[in-house]
């Protein structure tokens, strides 16, 4: 009889150690996936001050070099933020967009690595950088991310902020169109015509294009722009620039998106190439870039000799 209560102690004694280990492990787990909102917000300020507070010179770099600094640049947020990654935030909203970022660096850093494929590099880095850029923006206009004004102008130098939509990522920009946003698709906005005009002015050479955009959409717009490359005799991509026009562009209309860019900066400049088109749908400075069909990008190709 001793025996057999002395057992039955021992199975208590155990079931409630189980049960008190099960809770520690549940309460473990929590924490290490739930995170503090502010902590984030403060890690991801002192990786973007570090990232802004370096301005190395990297003109005279060699590819590979300038790779390899971009790569340590990326690291300077990452080695703050990395640590949320697996870490769930309580709005969901700011959820969505912490992982973005977070995405959004791990590209550029992957970008880094195939340098010698401009067509990619550019992809993976200049998309995650329109990404950084909403995401920046929308943190420090709604969130108080701790940056400083003029670092947060750095990423709204236009006073828009621009981001792609495709079809992997269209249900996270669900968050920024509480709004009414609209959202077209690869195909409402066609290139149909292009001009191309050069200007002396004083001791520079004016180049000016435009491009014709037809808005094949059923929405009223309110913006649309061209964002082009500026290519060598190689077509090695020797600057960026872009065509705009800010209007109401109805349905089935076309509008004249109008830019330039002064030779003289860039000597060796043969070409303008559309990389993508972009919008804004409701007048809010959120610009959402779309893709162009390749055959438009190779027949609206402006030669500037």
């Amino acid at each position: 009889m001793k025996k057999c209560k002395l057992i039955s102690v021992v199975l208590l004694l155990l079931i409630f150690s189980t049960a008190c280990g099960s809770g520690n492990s549940q309460q473990e787990s929590m924490s290490a996936t739930s995170a503090n909102q502010d902590e984030f917000l403060q890690s991801m300020a002192t990786g973007i001050s570090a990232r802004l507070a370096d301005d190395t010179d990297t003109s005279n770099m060699t590819d590979e070099q300038e790779a390899e600094y971009l790569s340590k640049l990326v690291d300077c947020e990452l080695s703050e933020i990395s640590k949320y990654e697996n870490a769930t935030f309580a709005d969901e909203t700011f959820n969505d967009l912490a992982h973005e970022y977070i995405n959004a660096c791990n590209s550029q850093k992957i970008a880094t690595k195939y340098y010698k494929n401009a067509q990619l590099y550019n992809a993976l880095w200049e998309n995650s950088s329109h990404i950084r850029a909403a995401i920046i923006s929308y943190l420090y206009q709604n969130y108080e991310l701790p940056i400083t004004s003029e670092q947060a102008a750095e990423y709204n130098t236009t006073g828009s902020v621009s981001y792609t939509v495709d079809s992997d990522t269209a249900n996270f920009f669900n968050a920024f169109t509480d709004d009414g946003e609209v959202q077209l698709s690869q195909g409402d906005l066609s290139i149909v015509g292009t001009t191309r005009k050069r200007n002396e002015v004083f001791d520079d050479t004016n180049f000016e294009f435009s491009y014709l955009v037809k808005n094949n959409s059923s929405a009223t717009l309110n913006s649309i722009g061209v964002n082009c490359s500026i290519l060598d005799k190689g077509e090695n991509i020797v600057g960026t620039t872009s065509a705009n026009v800010n209007a109401t562009i109805a349905p089935n209309k076309t509008a004249t998106c109008s830019g330039s860019i002064i030779l003289n900066d860039y000597p060796t400049a043969q070409f303008i190439r559309i990389d993508n088109v972009n919008y804004d749908g409701n007048n809010n400075s959120i610009v959402i870039t779309l893709p162009v069909d390749s055959s438009e990008i190779s027949k609206y190709m402006i030669s500037i000799s």
